[in-house]
């Protein structure tokens, strides 16, 4: 079992790595800790990208990560699909009651232990505005599950890849509010496809008025085109997609 004082050791490790070979140490010592053979943290690639992931932190078998690569595998990873249909973590054994398995999906996953990478717990990161990204710590195949770990493997993960967002500049400063409760209220009806007139009707305001909080939106904004401002306003924080389809 993980000793508390070793927990304490591992987040300050984390916390104060500033390099990614610095959080690649400090990941490296996580996982030997918690009992697994393997980790990794990936920003998932996307198909619009034609460069390699910018944050990929790993200790896989050299041959899996060529594999890997050449057959562009990331692009369609099981436990990647799965990673963003969750909130917090999984089993690996438990991604089929996420999505659905393709038959490609479990030949991947067997060419996965033939190279020695047997279960593992993947720790979901899906921050809005950004690609979606996950850490992982796994076993090697004959190794035990260290079940006992989870929570831990939950904490350290989520730590480690915040840690990297910083590293690689992706993570920002909070910065001073760029808009009112108005208009986050108007940004809101905006996303749901309204006019202003219809969202003058909503908030009991005149048309007129919303279009003047519109105006003054794309001005803090320095935005000009109005389909963009409700995303923007995910961007900044200040609404959420579920503000639009929930």
């Amino acid at each position: 079992m993980l000793a508390l004082a070793s927990a304490h050791d591992l987040t300050a490790l984390i916390e104060h790595s500033d390099t990614f070979d610095a959080l690649k140490e400090a990941l490296g010592a996580a996982a030997n800790e918690m009992g697994f053979q393997f980790y990794a943290l990936m920003r998932h690639p996307r198909s619009i990208d034609t460069k390699v992931s910018p944050i990929r932190i790993h200790n896989y078998p050299y041959e899996w990560q060529e594999i890997y690569d050449r057959r562009r595998l990331g692009l369609c990873d099981p436990i990647h699909r799965a990673s963003q249909h969750v909130a917090d973590g999984f089993r690996w054994r438990d991604a089929r009651k996420v999505v659905p398995f393709r038959d490609d999906d479990e030949r991947m996953i067997e060419e996965a232990r033939v190279h020695g990478i047997d279960d593992g717990i993947t720790v979901a990161v899906n921050v809005p505005g950004e690609a979606p990204g996950s850490v992982t710590f796994a076993t090697l195949v004959g190794r035990p599950f260290p079940d006992q770990m989870l929570l831990y493997a939950l904490s350290i993960g989520a730590l480690a890849y915040q840690r990297a967002r910083i590293i690689a500049g992706i993570a920002r400063p909070p910065r001073k509010r760029l808009v009112t409760n108005r208009h986050a209220e108007v940004l809101k009806w905006m996303g749901c496809n309204k006019t202003d007139s219809e969202t003058g009707s909503i908030l009991k305001i005149s048309a007129a008025t919303v279009t003047r909080h519109v105006r003054d939106i794309f001005e803090r904004f320095d935005v000009d085109k109005r389909t963009a401002l409700p995303l923007r306003a995910v961007y900044e924080g200040i609404l959420c997609f579920e503000d639009f389809f929930g």
